[in-house]
């Protein structure tokens, strides 16, 4: 292809020259294809449709030697401003069109008459090189004939041969092949050797195109000694770079010592390249590395980038390869991750069947669902529990042993079944050590919110002093190696006749020393020798404090709700001392002493029931007023009286008092009595009655001292 400028500018002419000719005894075309494509000077655009006139001049040994031929065409462009002729074929203007008398160097020169002016504009001159000449070959009478169809005579720089190996069929190529079905067919490895290394004597940098029954192959090397660059394999059409025998579709490899096929940051290294140099993947036979190349000084320099898997989104599974269709590892679009498990539910989700003999966690390798830490001292889990264990690894397999498993080692409270709602169903291990069972704040090293059961230990193994069991009949207590039972001063064990008693459901009703209980807790007590002298006694002796939040410590508390009967006059009654007697005096039989401060009402969450430093006090807290005095069987105003607090216009708490008959009493201050007249008395009072008004205003003043003492009125 050529570009020759006109030097009016007239016009640009794109010029190929197509020389054809084959040194064949068949006849041969005499004569050399041209085309060309003209153009317009300033746009270079096409010129379409164009005609006019083309003389080509043939110069013998230089561009302006004599004129051997020269002969004129018609010209017509198409619309690509293309036109196409055969040199040989036009109108001879000077000289004979023979090829095989010209021996000198020849060179083409190109005139255009653009629309017959009849004037020719040169577009340029240019060199005819060999492919020329090989019409000459057409008369040629020392090439030799062949001895098989279709042999391909060729010059071995001396003379003509021809060879077997080397056929045309059909215009078709073949090596080794007579009759190729194919534009290009290879079946002979050495012939195919001997035509296309690069050298006679061939060197380690010797290419070679091989084929056999393994297939087709590029390799490098002598001839008899060729290494596989591209093999091609036969009958599974598998793609080996650099190896003879590709095991998969696409196998590439390098030889094991090759020191530059582990991935590397540095260049030349690793098997495959995906990727221009700025960053790229780089693979090699047990890795993939992202990785970023930069050109230094004198070499390459690299680091490492980031790898992207999926990152179109899709799931990525890894080794599955089970007929199934299970996989190893599943890590899903969503983010889940799986591991022998296709569609994990949660972040992490880990698998195994439960067919599986080694789904459950044992002492044995390869258990478990997981396993972290070395095979000498890990934790191994399964679907059902975690479990510590510890592996001696021998010549044979790994013995293993449980161990000790440590939860919370650097503190905290360990808590067991946080999640609920009750109280009384967490378990929790304080980081001070106490155990809480039904409570999530233990004061002591065990508390239990609820019932225990202490069951027979029959072991035989040596127990620590202070163990306790029971033994089927007794509580027992291990102490100076040996089992004592629980009675004398720590434990009576007591006859239940006549003395514990618990009747059958529903009653349920317990009696103490008495086997026919009338309440729920019936305690009866019968003693002639002085002991004791108590039929109940309640202690209740607590000193924790650092609770922050009110807490009260209550000995007794008796709650009484509900409704027994729809008479008239039943009652619900919290405490009933039904009879206090035997004392000679009767001053002695005392129904109740309450040592300390009394409160008739209820317990104040924000305030206090008693005055500071109060002591035996009776607080009586505001109540309902009762409308009218207990009636009495008798009908007479003698049911007693009643006392109650309760609020005055002013909202101050007043004492109470209503009388048998109703009429009622209050014990407050009042305000201060109008100062006393003393002023003397006129001198028209007679002796008796001044002294009788003397008495008066004496008395009144005393009884307002009396009562201002008292507190009544106001100082």
């Amino acid at each position: 292809m050529m570009i020759m400028r006109m030097k009016n500018c007239r016009s640009l002419l794109l010029a190929s020259l197509m020389m054809t000719g084959l040194a064949l005894h068949a006849q041969v075309p005499q004569a050399i294809s041209y085309q060309a494509v003209l153009r317009e000077p300033l746009s270079g655009l096409p010129m379409a449709s164009a005609t006019g006139a083309v003389r080509f001049l043939l110069h013998g040994d230089s561009p302006s030697g004599p004129v051997l031929y020269a002969e004129d065409h018609t010209l017509s462009t198409n619309e690509q401003g293309l036109f196409a002729l055969s040199i040989g074929t036009g109108s001879s203007t000077s000289g004979t069109f023979d090829p095989t008398a010209w021996s000198q160097l020849l060179f083409l020169e190109t005139q255009v008459d653009i629309g017959n002016t009849g004037s020719f504009t040169t577009m340029g001159t240019q060199q005819l090189l060999s492919v020329p000449y090989a019409l000459r070959a057409g008369s040629s009478s020392d090439v030799p004939r062949g001895t098989e169809v279709g042999q391909i005579a060729h010059w071995d720089g001396t003379t003509w041969v021809v060879d077997s190996g080397l056929y045309v069929h059909q215009r078709r190529f073949g090596i080794g092949d007579q009759q190729p079905e194919a534009p290009l067919a290879i079946k002979s490895r050495e012939v195919l050797k001997t035509y296309f290394q690069t050298g006679d004597i061939p060197s380690q940098n010797d290419f070679a195109f091989t084929q056999d029954s393994t297939g087709f192959s590029v390799e490098q090397g002598t001839s008899t000694a060729h290494d596989s660059r591209l093999m091609i394999q036969s009958g599974t059409g598998n793609v080996g770079v650099n190896e003879k025998s590709p095991f998969a579709t696409l196998h590439v490899t390098k030889p094991a010592a090759d020191p530059t096929s582990p991935v590397a940051l540095s260049e030349n290294t690793g098997i495959a390249m995906f990727g221009p140099l700025e960053q790229h993947l780089i693979m090699d036979a047990q890795s993939i590395q992202s990785r970023i190349l930069m050109a230094g000084a004198t070499s390459m320099s690299g680091s490492s980038g980031k790898l992207h898997l999926q990152p179109l989104g899709g799931d990525l599974v890894i080794h599955d390869q089970d007929a199934t269709g299970s996989s190893r590892v599943t890590i899903t679009s969503n983010g889940n991750v799986g591991i022998n498990e296709t569609a994990p539910d949660t972040k992490f989700h880990v698998s195994r069947s439960l067919s599986d003999p080694d789904a459950s966690s044992s002492l044995s390798p390869h258990s478990g669902l997981a396993v972290f830490g070395p095979m000498t001292s890990n934790i191994v889990l399964d679907h059902k529990g975690i479990q510590a264990r510890e592996g001696v690894i021998t010549a044979e397999n790994v013995q293993g042993a449980v161990t000790e498993l440590e939860l919370q080692r650097l503190g905290g409270g360990l808590l067991i079944h946080g999640n609920s709602a009750q109280e009384d169903e967490k378990v929790i291990i304080s980081s001070n050590g106490k155990i809480g069972v039904g409570v999530v704040i233990p004061h002591e090293k065990l508390e239990v919110n609820g019932r225990i059961i202490v069951g027979d230990a029959t072991s035989s193994a040596t127990p620590v002093n202070g163990t306790i069991r029971y033994n089927g009949t007794d509580f027992e207590g291990y102490t100076a190696g040996d089992w004592a039972i629980f009675n004398g001063s720590s434990w009576e064990k007591v006859d239940n006749s006549g003395r514990f008693t618990l009747t059958s459901p529903p009653e349920m009703l317990v009696g103490i020393g008495t086997d026919t209980a009338s309440a729920l807790l019936d305690v009866s007590l019968h003693t002639a020798t002085g002991k004791p002298t108590q039929a109940a006694f309640v202690s209740l002796i607590d000193s924790y404090v650092s609770i922050p939040e009110d807490r009260h410590l209550i000995g007794l508390k008796i709650q009484t709700s509900g409704s027994a009967s729809a008479a008239g006059f039943s009652k619900n009654i919290g405490l009933h001392v039904a009879n206090v007697s035997g004392q000679a005096a009767a001053e002695n039989n005392l129904a109740a002493v309450l040592n300390g401060n009394v409160v008739i009402g209820g317990l104040q969450s924000t305030s206090k029931e008693v005055g500071a430093g109060g002591t035996n006090v009776l607080a009586i807290q505001n109540g309902a007023a009762p409308s009218a005095p207990p009636v009495s069987s008798s009908g007479l105003p003698d049911a007693g009286v009643q006392l109650w607090s309760a609020t005055d216009a002013t909202g101050t708490s007043v004492l109470h008092l209503m009388n048998g008959d109703g009429t009622e009493i209050k014990l407050q201050r009042t305000s201060a009595l109008t100062a006393p007249n003393m002023d003397p008395l006129g001198p028209g009072v007679d002796p008796s009655t001044a002294a009788l008004i003397e008495n008066m205003r004496t008395r009144i003043n005393e009884l307002e001292t009396k009562l201002r003492s008292l507190g009544l009125i106001t100082p």
